[in-house]
């Protein structure tokens, strides 16, 4: 077979044959694949302008670089960049320097200091879904996103698992509907999950 090489940020990290790099190419989504690379071009720039190595790098010069966002980006942000300098490492066949301990103590530290309240999001008030599904139209077209609305609210599902729901991944049953999650923003691997949806009291939802 042939043998090719899997490039991040222009990098050669391993040397695999071409079904292999077919795999490790879908092992993440395409957008954190693009998020990767350009972080990894930000932190050798960043390594650049200091005069250090950036693959591979010191824990001392991530951690310096993590401390450089910290005034400037979220934690989470900083965090991304931190798993993109490290995916890169152990691609490579390097110890990711991000596991040491002064990588870990800086990154500690700007949580507290810098730490944001995850955004929570407002639930939908129930009167106000009865009040969307009662002025949908009673026609085929009513029918389809009236599912689709108490289908999404009742699972608490995303948007997306919504739309990605097949008819064989709905089994009716006496207590309501089992469904069958293929994959979610939290499973990219698609190991799925199951959901139960209990049968409401009202005919209108």
């Amino acid at each position: 077979t042939t043998t090719s090489v899997t490039v991040v940020s222009d990098n050669p990290v391993l040397a695999v044959g071409s079904a292999t790099r077919e795999y490790v190419s879908k092992s993440r989504a395409k957008a954190t694949i693009r998020a990767y690379r350009s972080d990894l071009r930000r932190f050798e720039s960043w390594c650049l302008e200091h005069g250090v190595q950036h693959l591979p790098a010191a824990p001392e010069t991530v951690a310096d670089y993590a401390s450089d966002m910290a005034d400037t980006m979220k934690p989470s942000t900083i965090t991304r960049r931190l798993s993109a300098i490290s995916q890169a490492h152990q691609m490579a066949g390097y110890e990711s320097p991000t596991h040491r301990q002064v990588v870990r103590m800086t990154m500690a530290g700007i949580r507290r200091t810098h730490g944001t309240k995850p955004r929570q999001v407002r639930r939908l008030p129930q009167e106000d879904l009865v009040a969307m599904v009662a002025a949908l139209p009673d026609d085929l077209r009513g029918l389809r996103d009236r599912a689709l609305l108490l289908v999404g609210y009742v699972g608490g599902m995303r948007r997306s698992e919504v739309v990605g729901l097949d008819v064989d991944d709905v089994v009716e049953e006496s207590e309501g509907l089992r469904m069958t999650i293929r994959r979610s923003k939290t499973d990219q691997e698609g190991a799925g999950r199951e959901i139960g949806l209990v049968r409401g009291r009202h005919h209108l939802t």
